[in-house]
């Protein structure tokens, strides 16, 4: 059962958008491109929490890369859904249409608001996902017949008004229409803004549209209204228990019940732990249309979700003999973060709704400087090297702190190419190293004997060498001369 209320006051049209697992339909490459591991849901099909602790955590690896002002800056995104009120008490109408604010400081350094990406990535693994971008979605084709000569893209909406639970074409009060055009070797269904002069909207639940030096100030209108909704006790569904959740009593561990219809959680608060701990809380579900509570603890052995940092890779994708690649600022993956409840709710088979699991792993980048070759085309300027870093800033004049950048290698970075030429082949490199530093190159087809040796000075911080021959094999090796 869904009930949506009405607020007084509303005058300005809304939406949000359900995450939940991808369905055959979705072009999934999409939606990795911008960052999710998940797909738009319908507005009765969401996922959610079903305790009202969600815990987190940090690896050594992340601690180490970032500090302990990397970690508080995780804390602070988690403080500001903390400090929302339960979801039956929250007026969407009581908060901002916009919260992207510019440092050009940061800007300037490429650098990406470390507090506002956590703000993102809590608010989509709370069940909420990008709305602009579900707006509108190409649902399949229907292609040219003998009877009609052209091709049908049938179009559907999962992006929904926060108020009414209605599709809606606006998000933070810009609306949208609708074009067709080929990404990634689909065709898919893109979202203009009606009004051309509008700047373009950002919510927290979309992470992926922040650009270097951008940083949210809280949530909007429309990120609360989609956790109103996702988390009122008057959207009721039947959902399951976990398996670390048991009955408990006065005297121990009990009988309790499992499968029932339940509302949402009202208030979820994260809290920030490593350590196994024993979680009890009232469980509220419904018998025969009459509220029953019950006390049940859940055992947590680990965080619900965990921050590390490692190098996500990039998301590849090949459009008219073209590689084409997106570099991912993160990566958020689980062993099965979606539980499928359609079935308990009558509808097997359904996309929905269903439960989040915990077990999330949350990978920040620590890739660096890093930089595209293509073709016989070698980066031979530092300003074809660019550097995606992370950074703690805000509004004030404190200059940003950056975390883990390196402007001076020690380590070496080598890329190659290979191209044939004249039935030869020919070998380009560009080293990525220490500035003022000789580096010698060697090459060998045994391993054993090295030879063709050049030391060139790194005067700019890039090399570039080419080498041509027509052995079966040959294998190269750079070494930095000691002064």
């Amino acid at each position: 059962m869904l009930l949506l209320m009405q607020l007084a006051g509303a005058g300005v049209v809304q939406g949000f958008s359900l995450l939940g697992p991808f369905q055959p339909w979705m072009n999934t490459n999409t939606f990795l491109a911008n960052d999710q591991f998940g797909g738009p849901m319908e507005v009765d099909k969401g996922y959610r929490w079903i305790f009202p602790v969600v815990t987190y955590g940090f690896t050594p690896e992340f601690v180490q890369h970032f500090g302990t002002q990397g970690v508080a800056a995780v804390d602070a995104a988690a403080a500001i859904l903390n400090s929302l009120p339960p979801a039956s008490e929250i007026n969407p109408t009581n908060f901002p249409l916009d919260v992207r604010r510019v440092n050009f400081a940061a800007s300037v350094q490429s650098a990406l608001d470390l507090k506002s990406h956590a703000l993102g990535i809590f608010i989509n693994t709370l069940g909420l996902g990008p709305p602009v971008e579900a707006i509108f979605m190409v649902n399949g084709l229907f292609p040219p017949t003998n009877a009609v000569g052209y091709t049908n893209y049938p179009v559907v909406q999962r992006n929904y008004d926060p108020l009414t639970g209605l599709p809606s074409d606006a998000v933070n009060g810009k609306s949208f229409t609708v074009y067709f055009a080929s990404q990634f070797g689909f065709i898919d269904a893109f979202e203009i803004e009606d009004d051309p002069l509008a700047i373009f909207p950002v919510t927290a639940a979309d992470r992926g549209a922040l650009n270097f030096g951008e940083f949210l100030t809280g949530l909007t209108c429309d990120d609360v209204g989609g956790l109103r909704h996702l988390l009122h006790p008057t959207n009721r569904h039947v959902e399951p228990l976990r398996a670390d959740v048991s009955g408990f009593s006065s005297g121990g561990q009990t009988n309790f019940v499992n499968i029932a219809e339940r509302g949402g959680m009202d208030k979820i608060q994260f809290v920030h732990t490593n350590a196994g701990v024993l979680s009890f809380f009232q469980d509220v579900y419904f018998l025969n249309g009459t509220p029953q509570t019950q006390l049940v603890a859940r055992t947590l052995t680990s965080a619900d979700i965990l921050f590390t940092v490692q190098d996500p890779g990039p998301q590849r994708f090949d459009q008219g003999g073209q590689h084409n690649f997106v570099l991912r600022p993160d990566a958020v993956s689980a062993p099965a973060i979606w539980q499928n409840c359609a079935a308990l709710n009558g509808n097997p088979g359904g996309e929905g709704p269903g439960i989040i699991q915990p077990g999330i792993t949350v990978a920040f980048h620590n890739l660096g400087r890093y930089t595209s070759l293509a073709g016989t085309q070698v980066e031979d300027l530092p300003d074809g090297f660019q550097s995606l870093n992370w950074g703690s800033f805000d509004g004030s004049t404190n200059p940003p702190t950056l975390f883990g950048i390196v402007t001076n290698p020690a380590a070496i970075s080598l890329r190659f190419e290979t191209s044939p030429t004249n039935g030869q082949t020919v070998t380009t490199w560009a080293l990525l190293g220490r500035t003022s530093k000789i580096y010698r190159f060697e090459s060998s087809t045994n391993l054993l004997d090295w030879t063709n040796a050049v030391s060139m000075s790194n005067a700019s911080g890039i090399l570039r060498l080419s080498e041509t021959n027509a052995d079966p094999q040959r294998f190269y090796r750079v070494s930095e001369t000691p002064p």
